[in-house]
């Protein structure tokens, strides 16, 4: 059985979780019954993400339902550009993986027209989180919106400014990404980037790879496979750039193999005249 955080794990969270309450109550932030309601929260998010943290190979919605509205498999990161003491910048890069995964859920139905999915991937005990929307608009579906939210703290973001510390970030972009129509799948290796528009000298990169979606699924019957690839641009060019440097090698290796059977000819023959 995978558990989200061993005794350590936990101890770290927990420690780096009151160093962020202490300095938000010095600072005159919170104030005693905040606090209350802080540890609170904590609890009970220790307790429901403590069997969840293997990020699992389908994101599926619902989560729980061999009949399933949306599926789909990524890797997702993101970098964060923040101010440091000294004035100058720095960058950090956060991977979903089973060290960050809290847990994920979501909306088969978030506009109440069938029209819209929600997906929303819980890191870092729940205290950061990124949610992807998907639309359907004429049989055409699509990513149209991301966001994220995420805390600073002194230990993920090291010699960070203090006018930076202890802030949540939330930001959010309309994008027209992974578009494809609804009966068939969208493959994307390639990496695919949103960029937040800065926020208080904070700037968020958000990266998904190895992509493999069908965001409108029809759910009126379980899950058994995606539909036909609608593969992206970036990955075709791969395709296609690898076509000559295959054909080359096999040419090279072609001469190689000719040049090699011409010297072992030659030196035949001369021994045969050798020994007449």
């Amino acid at each position: 059985m995978h558990t989200a955080y061993d005794i350590y794990d936990i101890s770290q969270i927990y420690s780096r979780f009151i160093t962020l309450l202490n300095r938000l109550k010095k600072k005159m932030l919170l104030n005693q019954k905040s606090i209350f309601l802080y540890y609170g929260w904590f609890c009970l998010v220790s307790i429901l993400t403590v069997e969840s943290n293997v990020v699992p190979s389908n994101f599926t919605l619902p989560p729980d339902s061999p009949n399933n509205c949306f599926v789909g498999q990524f890797k997702l990161d993101f970098d964060v550009k923040y101010p440091e003491k000294n004035g100058s910048y720095s960058t950090v890069n956060f991977v979903l993986d089973n060290s960050t995964y809290s847990i994920y859920r979501g909306s088969c139905d978030e506009g109440g027209d069938n029209t819209t999915h929600k997906l929303q991937i819980f890191m870092n005990m729940n205290l950061w989180h990124v949610e992807l929307y998907f639309h359907l608009n004429k049989n055409m579906a699509s990513l149209y919106q991301t966001s994220v939210s995420i805390i600073f703290d002194d230990e993920l973001f090291p010699n960070a400014d203090p006018s930076v510390l202890g802030k949540t970030y939330t930001a959010t972009k309309n994008v027209s990404l992974f578009s494809t129509d609804q009966t068939k799948s969208y493959r994307c290796n390639t990496r695919t980037t949103v960029a937040f528009d800065m926020q208080r000298n904070v700037t968020i990169t958000l990266g998904l790879q190895d992509v493999h979606i069908q965001s409108f699924y029809d759910s009126s019957k379980p899950f058994s496979g995606y539909g036909v690839e609608e593969v992206c641009g970036g990955d075709k060019n791969k395709s296609s750039n690898l076509v000559p440097i295959i054909v080359g090698i096999c040419l090279a290796v072609l001469v190689v193999i000719v040049l090699i059977a011409y010297l072992i000819g030659r030196r035949k023959q001369r021994d045969g005249y050798q020994s007449v």
